[in-house]
């Protein structure tokens, strides 16, 4: 090791050193911080520890949990090097720790690149008349009861190379511009208005990820006048989950064609907003034709009093693949499905296999309302059919030959498209799902045998001749047994809105 360059040990030492973990990960907080990591390095041998003391950018990270002395120390080594800041207040009130770790750093705001506050009642400065300057500063997370002056952080102070600003449970607004990354999550709060959304589409027109969590109906505060629309070409990433008022104002003024990430989430007013949503969905699309392995897939998830549109890429498990997530609440969901299928559906000629989920309380309940919904969706490849639904008369559907009918052009079935079924924890008639898959299975007319369905089977209890019957039909290869889990994924979950 002593034959090892000092300025490559020092590149081992950051490795080693640097935090790990993204401020958004469970572990973050409670992962032990850089100083602590060097601190053990340094009691290797004499070498290590005068060349860690020799080289500032070792001492860069400063965490709150760290004692004060060493902190202090820290401030000292690294010089004029670019400070990343770590505070997180262990307890719900004011302490005395976090208060002079607060005041050790808040010297140096001239010097920090990062900062993350959590729970922190510390005001930056401590005098609000006191500006500072934060030129340096490009990551700016701040969590749970920021104290400082809400329009004016730091003072009002410049923020010149800021890019990146995740508030949560924060008061606002805030006065920034220039951002590249905004993450407002105000979920307890009302204090967002339709002005605020205003300077903020306005002021950062750079925005690649824009974020905004807000569930109380907003202040009685319209924007006074007219707002023009507002072309963001670098905008990729929207998710919203605002009152009606708020989200139709944002979804009405913004152009964003190479959005690929959009998320909606709203629990009234949302009527105004489905013709905005057409423009998100074709530029989603757009970006995932535009990559030969995805397939897109559109998921419909009707309720009762809930409605989901969420569309993802069958092919690519990363997190970076185009994606389309719609949840509205207490709604009529019976008028979602036609829009869906009138409107949003014919807006886009791109290759889109679709998932129908037919759940407990599908609001479809007559044969000639399914059958009539059924016509319109040819593209529908999958159906996931959940328990508390009574599927006979889809069955009885599915096993009918269209025969000679205009809108089919042919001898076909409803669904011609379809590849998988998926039955989940079902009580049905079970004849009539083996008089489909048998009608479905063999040649009629003219029109050559369609490929065996694919089946899956999750927590059912089926007599060993429904068993055999089904695999004598689609070929074991093509069925799926599962037992299945105790919880089912929630459309209404706050996943969507994670980046």
């Amino acid at each position: 090791m002593d034959r090892i360059p000092d300025e490559i040990m020092c590149k081992i030492f950051l490795f080693v050193t640097q935090p790990s973990l993204s401020f958004t990960k469970p572990g973050y907080y409670n992962e032990p911080s850089p100083l602590a990591k060097l601190s053990k390095l340094m009691m290797v041998s004499k070498g290590w520890q005068l060349v860690i003391n020799q080289t500032p950018y070792l001492w860069t990270h400063l965490s709150s949990s760290d004692p004060l002395l060493i902190t202090t120390k820290a401030i000292s080594l690294s010089r004029t090097a670019p400070l990343h800041i770590k505070c997180v207040a262990r307890m719900m009130y004011p302490d005395r720790l976090t208060s002079l770790f607060v005041d050790a750093v808040g010297s140096h705001v001239h010097r920090w690149r990062t900062a993350v506050f959590k729970n922190v009642f510390k005001a930056l400065p401590s005098n609000e008349s006191q500006q500072q300057q934060a030129p340096l500063l490009e990551s700016l997370v701040v969590i749970k009861d920021f104290a400082c002056s809400a329009r004016n952080p730091f003072g009002g102070g410049q923020l010149p190379r800021l890019k990146y600003l995740y508030c949560q449970q924060v008061d606002w607004p805030w006065s920034v511009s220039g951002l590249s990354s905004l993450t407002i999550d105000n979920r307890r709060r009302q204090n967002i208005t339709e002005l605020d959304l205003a300077h903020i589409l306005t002021n950062n027109p750079l925005l690649t990820a824009l974020r905004i969590v807000q569930r109380y109906p907003p202040p009685e505060k319209p924007y006074p006048g007219t707002f023009p629309i507002l072309h963001r070409p670098h905008l990729k990433s929207l998710k919203l989950d605002l009152s009606g008022s708020l989200s139709d104002f944002v979804l009405r003024h913004v152009r964003a064609p190479e959005c690929s990430k959009f998320g909606y989430s709203i629990h009234d007013g949302w009527e105004a907003s489905l013709q905005y949503l057409i423009c998100f969905f074709r530029s989603t699309l757009s970006s995932a034709s535009a990559r030969p392995n995805l397939r897109p897939r559109l998921s419909i998830i009707p309720e009762h009093r809930s409605f989901a549109l969420e569309m993802k890429c069958d092919g690519e498990d990363s997190i970076e693949h185009p994606t389309f997530y719609v949840h509205l609440r207490q709604i009529d969901s019976a008028r979602l499905l036609t829009w869906t299928v009138d409107h949003l559906l014919p807006s886009t000629n791109v290759d889109l296999a679709v998932t129908l989920c037919l759940p407990n309380g599908f609001p479809l309940k007559t044969r000639s309302q399914l059958q009539e919904f059924l016509r319109k969706l040819p593209p529908a490849t999958d159906l996931d059919i959940s328990n508390g639904y009574k599927p006979d008369f889809l069955f009885d559907l599915l096993s009918v030959d269209l025969k000679g009918s205009e809108s089919d052009a042919g001898d076909s079935f409803l669904l011609p498209g379809l590849e998988e079924i998926t039955l989940f924890a079902l009580d049905c008639d079970w004849d009539g799902f083996l008089r489909m898959l048998e009608e479905r299975s063999r040649t009629v007319g003219r029109i050559s045998s369609p490929a065996p369905l694919k089946l899956r089977l999750i927590q059912l209890e089926l007599d060993e001749d429904v068993k055999q019957r089904i695999v004598d039909l689609v070929g074991q290869e093509n069925v799926t047994e599962e037992e299945g889990s105790d919880t089912e994924d929630d459309p209404g979950s706050d996943a969507f809105l994670e980046y």
